[in-house]
């Protein structure tokens, strides 16, 4: 995705000048069915389809007179759950993460809705660094299953991270109901912020939502990853902001579009 195509929903100041979509926007969580067995999370009409209307708030691109509805922002329409993976794993990126840990199960295959059972031995994990006084930081975490064999496991992206023993965290790993196997890693740094997008984690964070993002959504509870207090120092949005602001400066696009309201 180019940073054109992120400007899809740009937001304006009072001037109405161009800004980055996500100032005024938030992102929500779908809503999914009642019924568990039919439950789908990509689960809202197209957003960008709707017809606009006298007094709606609308997205001009200045450049070629196109006209779009503003975005939804809601992980469960078809249209921005795409945009929402990239510019939350653009600010992953921006927030400068420390190492990748992988970690893998051998009784979650093909499980139907993994992110609780996956979410709780995390915390059994966490609890025992307290414990232990292992600094494990901040984690952001993404859950994926094998196309062969349907194995859950979950790539996290670390910040603030360290040098860990790898006997004590196979140990913990597995008394916490993972599999003994993992991979952890520093993350290389010294290039330029826009060199990274689209490489490394980032591939983690967006490949899922665009090849099959209610599946990517059900495996993550609805949610684009989830993230450990800290983990974002200022807050999400904030990050996003900032991220989408450094990749304009650093690749020279700027984004063509404003808002105003349809008359």
């Amino acid at each position: 995705m180019t940073t054109e195509q992120a400007y899809g929903a740009a937001a304006t100041g009072e001037t109405g000048e161009a800004g980055p979509f996500l100032v005024l926007t938030d992102q929500t969580l779908t809503e999914p069915t009642d019924e568990p067995t039919a439950r789908q999370w990509l689960n809202r009409l197209p957003c960008m389809s709707r017809p606009i209307q006298v007094g709606d708030v609308v997205m001009i691109n200045v450049e070629t007179g196109e006209t779009r509805p503003m975005r939804c922002q809601r992980n469960g329409c078809p249209d921005c759950i795409g945009v929402n993976a990239w510019r939350r794993s653009l600010a992953v990126r921006y927030i400068e993460p420390t190492h990748e840990l992988t970690v893998t199960t051998t009784d979650l295959h093909r499980a139907d809705l993994p992110w609780p059972e996956v979410q709780d031995r995390l915390r059994v994990l966490r609890q025992a660094a307290r414990r232990d006084q292992v600094a494990l930081g901040a984690f952001g975490t993404y859950v994926e299953q094998g196309s062969a064999n349907g194995m859950t496991h979950a790539h996290i992206v670390v910040k603030d991270g360290h040098r860990i023993d790898f006997d004590w965290l196979r140990r913990r790993l597995v008394s916490a109901g993972f599999a003994g196997r993992f991979t952890y890693a520093r993350i290389k740094s010294g290039a330029e912020f826009s060199s990274y997008v689209g490489k490394g984690f980032a591939t983690y964070a967006v490949k899922g939502y665009r090849t099959d993002a209610d599946d990517a959504l059900r495996l993550n509870g609805g949610r684009v990853g989830h993230f450990s207090r800290g983990f974002f120092p200022d807050g999400v949005r904030r990050a996003e902001v900032q991220s989408l602001k450094a990749l304009s400066e650093a690749t020279g696009e700027h984004s063509p579009w404003i808002t105003r309201i349809w008359t």
